[in-house]
């Protein structure tokens, strides 16, 4: 996926997930040309996929709880728990038009995305994996909070989390359902699990902020 008005520039080549529980942009910002070769990634970015239908029949479709953003994350996360893998394709080219429809850190995308991000977290990863990586989890949590706080959406973080609990009860089903049906060891899912460098891209974000 090419940025719509920079066709040089990557948004994105699919999606990652960190060891801190948070979805991640594969290759934003890098030459249109750094990702030529196939690959397997954790999955797809919904704007720039084909999913088999054998696959959604099995695991199910975008979880309507989620409405708006981290919908594709939980739905790769789904997949690949149930030994479905995500093919990249590079020449399978999408120009995205970014923040036609969501604007970058408005009160719509703050809300929904770190809402969404706790659902997704709870819903997938594997018990012994939500062991190793909850500390970092609640530090990325913390971080995001003051960066939100800085550039006056701090409420609307803090009701996302607060939402986020509300729906508890709802997503532990679901992931009593999930865990149940999972067809891969935590080994696996650990392997697919990327580094999180989040306080340089909060940094960088802040930064950008105060260029306006």
């Amino acid at each position: 996926m090419l940025f719509y008005d920079a066709p040089q520039i990557i948004d994105r080549v699919g999606d990652a997930y960190s060891d801190a529980g948070t979805g991640l942009l594969r290759g934003r910002g890098m030459p249109a040309a750094s990702y030529d070769v196939p690959d397997r990634i954790f999955g797809a970015c919904a704007g720039a996929a084909l999913y088999r239908m054998s696959m959604l029949n099995e695991i199910g479709v975008f979880d309507e709880d989620f409405f708006l953003l981290y919908e594709d994350v939980d739905l790769s996360f789904r997949a690949q728990l149930s030994g479905y893998q995500c093919l990249y394709v590079p020449k399978a080219v999408v120009y995205h038009k970014a923040s036609a429809t969501i604007v970058h850190d408005s009160a719509t995308s703050v809300y929904f995305s770190h809402r969404n991000l706790e659902w997704a977290y709870l819903k997938n990863m594997p018990a012994s994996l939500i062991a190793k990586t909850l500390i970092l989890h609640l530090i990325y949590d913390i971080a995001a909070c003051c960066y939100f706080a800085v550039i006056g959406k701090g409420k609307i973080f803090i009701k996302a989390k607060a939402d986020a609990l509300k729906g508890l009860k709802t997503m532990l089903k679901k992931r009593r359902q999930i865990q149940k049906a999972r067809k891969v060891s935590d080994d696996y899912i650990q392997c697919l699990l990327e580094k999180e460098t989040f306080l340089p891209r909060l940094l960088r974000r802040f930064q950008k902020y105060r260029k306006g």
